[in-house]
């Protein structure tokens, strides 16, 4: 566990030296929590999603046992604001031991999206059943001007798309998983730390055969047996 802490720490001070630098004001809160009633004794415990919605977190954990590290799982989790609720939910068999699949909100859902056969579920936070739905985008942020997207293509890298919903056009950069905006400036986040973009026309204007669309109906008719790559 080691490792993923020093990245957190490593990242954790990276935002805080870009937040002092562009007087950013951060506001920390701690939860603690109380996982023994959901996991098994003697495993390493990663967290690989996580989104806040209504007030409970939603969170994708990976389980490792620490005597077979060749074997691990994946467990949907939700978390009370004040971590004093911890309830487990059931995942499909594919979503167990995925390493290629994503958990976001998607039209206002809890949303689950598998990037290999382009499956998505919504979650019923009622009864916490998943019911397969059209597939959804890869939905980063959109506010009244913008829509942003992200691709994982694995070994081929990734790629964040800003569609301008005035003109439809669309501006590409390589991927950044994690898109906020704050006072008209746009933050992307990724693995190395936090950029700053002022001027989304900065960014280089996507070639029209490479609109996130075009690419993600490549992405589905490929994972459907097509050879389009």
């Amino acid at each position: 566990m080691k490792k993923p802490i020093l990245l957190f720490l490593l990242f954790f001070f990276a935002i805080q030296v870009f937040a002092q630098e562009h007087k950013i004001n951060i506001s920390i809160d701690t939860t603690y929590i109380k996982l023994k009633q959901i996991t098994k004794p003697a495993v390493s415990i990663s967290l690989k999603n996580a989104v806040k919605f209504n007030n409970k977190y939603y969170c994708i954990i990976n389980e490792t046992p620490l005597t077979e590290s060749s074997w691990n799982r994946n467990k949907l989790i939700i978390i009370s604001d004040k971590g004093d609720s911890i309830i487990g939910v059931e995942l499909f068999d594919h979503f167990i031991s995925s390493s290629y699949s994503d958990l976001f909100i998607y039209k206002d859902r809890i949303t689950i999206k598998d990037y290999y056969t382009s499956k998505t579920y919504f979650l019923d936070t009622i009864q916490y059943k998943w019911i397969e739905t059209e597939e959804a985008d890869d939905l980063i942020y959109e506010d009244k001007e913008f829509y942003v997207t992200y691709m994982d293509f694995g070994e081929w890298g990734s790629t964040t798309w800003f569609r301008d919903k005035k003109t439809n056009k669309e501006y590409d950069i390589v991927g950044f998983p994690n898109v906020f905006r704050l006072n008209g400036d746009f933050y992307l986040i990724g693995y190395s730390g936090v950029n700053l973009l002022k001027n989304f026309e900065e960014l280089k204007l996507s070639n029209v055969d490479y609109y996130y669309n075009i690419i993600k109906d490549k992405r589905s008719s490929k994972n459907k047996g097509s050879v389009l790559y």
